[in-house]
């Protein structure tokens, strides 16, 4: 739950953040972000940008501010899309420490699949 809290209030300071600094034009025409601000149903593909960890959190906190979101669902989708990973990185760690390997196999097993069923679902809609 810290970790959770800690990922959600520290994205929420980032967005905050990123009205007041100038960023390059480099960093404005990334693919990724190009993709993120382009999904056919945007908060469903922002939400996803932040559950898959390769993804700079970033990125999809100024596709948010890009777009407009309003604070609420911003709030909303940063807390559903970093479950996941504030998840495998708590259990995870725990797991590692303890030496239950098998436990750490099945909690990335789980989370993986949650996150490509996440993917292919927002691929289709």
């Amino acid at each position: 739950m810290v970790n959770w809290a800690g990922n959600i209030l520290g994205n929420c300071a980032v967005a905050a953040l990123l009205s007041h600094v100038k960023l390059s034009h480099k960093f404005k025409q990334n693919k990724i972000l190009d993709s993120l601000t382009h999904y056919r149903h945007p908060a469903l593909g922002l939400t996803v940008g932040y559950m898959v960890p390769i993804i700079p959190s970033v990125l999809v906190n100024y596709a948010c501010a890009t777009i407009k979101i309003p604070r609420k669902n911003f709030i909303l989708m940063v807390a559903v899309g970093m479950f996941p990973t504030s998840a495998l990185y708590a259990f995870g760690g725990d797991a590692l420490f303890k030496g239950n390997y098998t436990r750490l196999l099945v909690i990335i097993l789980l989370l993986t699949r949650f996150v490509h069923q996440r993917r292919v679902e927002a691929a289709t809609k």
